[in-house]
């Protein structure tokens, strides 16, 4: 990470997923999730990420709405969940959310509470829908920024669950 082009970090996983979603950079990964009671995980790669941004100030309150779209498909099922089943597919759905959302927001607060400094281009968007509230408090961005109010939406959809539904790796019981 580079502050006024002077490097102050690096990022290591998995906090450089949550800095690469916000910076709308994410792509080729896969994210292992799990959930409860399910021993095992769901391996799941990303096909599609938007993240928007979307500034607002409120009574000389700034704050950032984030919404992330993403879409991925399972490609590896090591737990004993079928993923025709609707409610598993729904439980993984919100759980991998919780997992991006979580990122995001570890993400954040390394650049506005550590580091103080506007990595993903917040004050572009600012400037792009307040130009005249932006040209009056640009030199204050620095004091702004890090105790600015951010909001982050994930929206996590499996499109795809493979080639197989069931668990993969564990003989059928007619086999044996």
């Amino acid at each position: 990470m580079y502050k006024k082009d002077r490097y102050v970090k690096t990022v290591k996983e998995p906090l450089s997923v949550g800095v690469l979603l916000l910076a709308k950079e994410l792509n080729n990964i896969i994210m292992p999730v799990e959930f409860e009671p399910l021993e095992g995980s769901f391996s799941i790669r990303l096909i599609e990420n938007k993240t928007s941004l979307k500034p607002r100030i409120v009574n000389q309150q700034w704050s950032m709405k984030v919404d992330i779209q993403t879409r991925g498909e399972v490609v590896l099922n090591t737990t004993d969940a079928n993923l025709t089943d609707p409610a598993v597919l729904t439980k993984l759905e919100k759980e991998w959310s919780a997992k991006l959302t979580s990122l995001a927001h570890d993400a954040l607060v390394m650049s506005q509470k550590e580091l103080r400094s506007d990595f993903f281009k917040f004050a572009v968007e600012f400037r792009r829908y307040y130009p005249n509230q932006w040209k009056a408090q640009e030199k204050n961005w620095e004091t702004i920024y890090p105790d600015m109010d951010v909001e982050v939406n994930v929206d996590a959809h499996v499109v795809r669950t493979g080639k197989s539904t069931g668990p993969q790796g564990i003989p059928n019981e007619d086999e044996s």
